[in-house]
This record gives structure tokens, sequence and C-alpha cells, in this order.
């Protein structure tokens, strides 16, 4: 296999956030289609504050019970905060942290 990499000497433009919420940012999101009533969301998030953040809480307009789930030993479990570190980014994927909906 071949690869080539090909640069013209910039770098490309950042992309604003998606959301802002107090010294959060939103930098990207999906969410597979839900299975009956749960689905799975995976967001990633930058924080801009001179100290971490903490999210405990998630919610849906789209009513139901949010979750924010992580794995232990392999056990997929649900967590009671994620810290988003200052100045660093937090990028949730599957087999790891996601935000889990019941209910919708």
């Amino acid at each position: 296999m071949r690869l080539a990499i090909v640069g013209c000497g910039r770098r490309p433009a950042t992309r604003p956030p998606l959301a802002e919420v107090g010294e959060v940012e939103i930098l990207s999101g999906y969410a597979n289609p839900s299975v009956d009533d749960a689905g799975a969301a995976y967001v990633a998030m930058r924080g801009t504050a001179d100290q971490p953040d903490t999210l405990l809480e998630v919610g849906s307009p789209a009513g139901g019970r949010g979750m924010l789930m992580g794995t232990s030993n392999g056990q997929m479990r649900m967590a009671s905060a994620l810290e988003i570190p200052a100045g660093g980014e937090v990028r949730m994927h599957p087999g790891a942290m996601h935000l889990m909906f019941e209910g919708l």
C-alpha cells in the first residue's frame, strides 16, 4: 500500500464549535439510530476554562432518561461524572465513554 501526503504549508481553518455551554465547547457529535426506545450518542468536547469542568447530567429534548456511560473491566457501567480537562478535549466513541438515552 502507498500513502501520499500532500501539503501546501497552510493549516486548515478550524471549525467553530457546534455549541458552547459555559466554558465547554461541543466540537462534534453524532447518534446512531435508536433501537426500540434507547439510543447512544457520541460527543467531542473541549474545556476552555483555566480549571477542569465536570459533566454531571445528560438530557435530551426528545425526552426520556439520559445517562453518562463508560466501561470498567470490559463492562458498560453508568458513570456519575466526566471530567473535561482545562484546555483539553474529551472524545466519546463506541465501546468507551458515551451518552445513553432511554424512553425516546
